[in-house]
Formats: structure tokens, C-alpha cells, sequence
């Protein structure tokens, strides 16, 4: 019985043992990944701690990089050749595009500090606003997704100082004359020391739409125009100009004068202008009196050749006389606030024209209408009376008006 039950009790232990060593087993190896952890940790705190060089060679061994993927980028080829060239107060610059694949350009100041101007793909020109007396630097360089190219040379310049200019002055048609063709000679005063040339501008009918046409030396002061096409209304104005920066003064007065359709001696379309410059002035009288002290009096001799004599033949009756400057002289002089030749002349320039309702309007707007003193200017001054009812008031504006709307002018 004891021998027997020895056998259940050691059987029942060798079981017991059993069961148990592969539970221990299983348990054990659920473990290394946790070590592994923890291994790992304590040697990244060895080598912030600064542990011997023996330590770091074995325990801060680097971790090895992954290779970078192959990306094919196809390079820019900087710009070459950047150069400008001044006009006025632009700089136009000019490069060499040597890339295909350009989005497009910067240009940059140089040295760079962050702005630039960008221009589209295959530009090769740009302008730039740049002011008078400053110095300038740019370089340009191509750019597209992927990048930017190099950057070009390097383009300098300084630009001069703004010289001061003054706009001429008294610009007049000192006369017209034929080369076959009628052409006018205009005249000014010129009041700048430094202008390199004089520009021309003209308009034809109107003096809203100038073109720049005609250009004068410097220190000119009279410039002979083309061929002027008969009974035409002409319009002129001169400023004076730089070359160097492209600058020009203001323009001086405007000129306005017509040229006849009459080639004899009688100006039909301003009877009073003998000279046919525009203007109503003692000079038209004189010319009356030169023509007869050269030609005396009497019928003409022949058709006016080359406007020589200008129309001198005031009345029209084919004969040259002093009636004729007297014409002139009187209608210069006449007294009073109405012009009794020619009520719609306000200004006395022997025309009808917008600027004689113009005046009666500004003077009604700075005095507003009212009786006229009964003594006028002795000096030349306007005839605002176009009524002769001796007061001004919007009835004489509006009489000069209708006249201009009723004959199309």
C-alpha cells in the first residue's frame, strides 16, 4: 500500500511538472520584443549622455539611410546679352532666351533684394519706368516649375539729370509763301538754353487731335511747313525737347490760321487779314502801305505772284489804294462794345468762329449779365454787344451760336 501510493504521488508531481514547464516556456517567449524596446531606448540615452567612445562606436552606430528617388530635371539655360536703351523716361531691356522650357523671366534689380518683374515665356524685351539722375542695375534669369536658371549679365546705367526746359513763346505765321505750293513759315521765341531740338505739332480743322509731324534744330526759332492744302483751318503748337533724356517742355501757345483758296489779291474768306496769319493787327495795314509804296496805286498789274504782297486788296475792287489800309485801321479802332462790321467778331480777328461765344460766356460767368459802361476800352478789348442793345447777356452767345450752326461752321 505504501509502495502504492508512492507511485500515484510521484506520478501526480511528474505531471504537475509537466503542465507547468511549457506555460513557463510560452510565458518566456512573449518577452524579447519588449526587451528589444527597451534595449534599443537605453542606447539612444547612452549617447545623449555622452558615453565613452567605446560605447558609441558600439551602441550609436548611425541608423543607414534609404537611397532618394530618381527625379529627371531637364536644367535652364541662363539668359545672356542683357542690354537696355533709354526713351524718354523708360528703359527698354532687351536679353538672349537660350531655353526651351522657360515659364517664364524675372528681371531683377542687381544686387537681387526680392522684387523683380515677371514676363511670360520666349519675352526677350521689357520696359521699365526709371527717373531722372538715378543709377539702375539688373540681371534676368528664366524660370519654370521646376526651378530657376542662372542669372545673366549684369546691365548698368545711369540716367542723366532732367534738364529744365522752357516752353517757347509767341508762336505766329510770319507769312505764307509758294514754292508752286503755299506753304507757311511759323515763328516763336525760343526761351530754353539747353533744348537739342524743337518738336512740331499740328492739327488740321480742330485743336483737339495733334500729330507730331515736323521737327527744328536747336536755337531754331521759324520752320517752313509742307504743302498746305488751300481753304483748310490749321492748328500748330511748338515745345522744346532733349534728345539726351527724352524730356520736353510744355508746348507754347496754339497758332490757329487757314490757308486761302484765293491766289490773287483778295482774302475772301478774312478780308481784314492781309498778311493771312490769323491775327488782326496793325501789320495787316502796313502791309497794305509797303504794297503801295512798291507797286503805287492804281489797278493791280498782275495776279499776285508767290503771295509776294500778301491779299492786299481789302475791298475788293481791283484797285490798291489807301482805302484799303484805312479798312484795316478803322476796323481795329472801332469804339464801343459792338463791332459794327461784323457783330459776331467778338475778339476782333476777323473771324466767326466758337471763341467768340466762348468769351461772352466767360464774361458772363466772372460778371454775369448786366448794362455795359458807355465808354469802352480805348485799348483792343472784346465786343461782347453782338445785339448793339448796349448790355451783355446769354442772348449774344446764343446769336453766335445759331449764326455757326446755320452755316455748317
Amino acid at each position: 500500500m505504501r509502495l502504492r501510493f508512492f507511485s500515484v504521488f510521484s506520478f501526480l508531481l511528474f505531471a504537475s511538472t509537466a503542465v507547468l514547464v511549457p506555460q513557463h516556456y510560452a510565458h518566456a517567449k512573449s518577452k524579447p520584443a519588449i526587451h528589444s524596446k527597451k534595449k534599443a531606448a537605453k542606447k539612444m540615452q547612452k549617447c545623449k549622455n555622452g558615453a565613452s567612445k567605446k560605447a558609441k562606436r558600439n551602441n550609436c552606430k548611425p541608423t543607414p539611410k534609404q537611397p532618394l528617388p530618381t527625379v529627371n530635371i531637364e536644367l535652364l539655360d541662363a539668359p545672356t546679352d542683357l542690354m537696355g536703351n533709354l526713351d524718354g523716361h523708360s528703359l527698354i531691356l532687351k536679353w538672349k532666351d537660350n531655353s526651351s522650357n522657360e515659364d517664364g523671366f524675372i528681371i531683377e534689380p542687381y544686387p537681387s533684394n526680392g522684387e523683380g518683374y515677371y514676363t511670360k515665356a520666349n519675352t526677350t524685351i521689357h520696359s521699365v519706368n526709371v527717373s531722372p539722375g538715378a543709377e539702375y542695375a539688373f540681371h534676368v534669369k528664366a524660370f519654370n516649375s521646376t526651378g530657376a536658371s542662372g542669372y545673366s549679365n549684369v546691365f548698368r546705367i545711369a540716367i542723366p539729370k532732367e534738364q529744365v526746359l522752357t516752353d517757347p513763346s509767341n508762336l505766329t505765321l510770319k507769312e505764307l509763301f509758294s514754292t508752286g505750293k503755299t506753304r507757311a513759315r511759323l515763328t516763336w521765341q525760343d526761351n530754353s538754353k539747353s533744348e537739342e531740338l524743337f518738336k512740331i505739332a499740328f492739327s488740321v480743322d480742330n485743336d483737339q487731335q495733334f500729330f507730331e509731324s515736323a521737327y527744328a534744330k536747336e536755337n531754331a526759332t521759324t520752320f517752313d511747313t509742307w504743302e498746305l492744302k488751300p481753304g483748310r483751318l490749321y492748328f500748330a503748337k511748338v515745345a522744346a525737347c532733349s534728345k539726351t533724356s527724352g524730356h520736353c517742355s510744355a508746348y507754347s501757345n496754339i497758332l490757329k490760321f487757314r490757308i486761302p483758296d484765293d491766289t490773287g489779291w483778295y482774302h475772301s474768306y478774312n478780308p481784314y487779314d492781309v498778311d493771312a496769319n490769323g491775327r488782326l493787327t496793325e501789320d495787316d495795314a502796313q502791309s497794305v502801305i509797303d504794297a503801295m509804296n512798291n507797286l503805287g496805286e492804281g489797278a493791280f498789274p498782275h495776279d499776285n505772284p508767290g503771295l509776294e504782297y500778301h491779299f492786299v486788296d481789302v475791298n475788293n475792287d481791283g484797285i490798291l489804294s489807301p482805302v484799303d489800309a484805312i479798312l484795316v485801321i478803322n476796323y481795329l479802332n472801332q469804339p464801343g462794345w459792338h463791332n459794327a462790321t461784323i457783330p459776331y467778331d467778338v475778339d476782333l480777328d476777323g473771324l466767326i468762329t466758337e471763341d467768340d461765344a466762348l468769351a461772352i460766356i466767360n464774361e458772363l460767368d466772372n460778371n454775369g449779365a448786366r448794362p455795359l459802361p458807355e465808354e469802352a476800352p480805348s485799348e483792343r478789348h472784346y465786343y461782347f454787344d453782338v445785339n448793339d442793345d448796349k448790355s451783355v447777356s446769354p442772348l449774344d452767345a446764343i446769336l453766335i451760336i445759331n449764326y455757326l450752326n446755320s452755316n455748317g461752321v
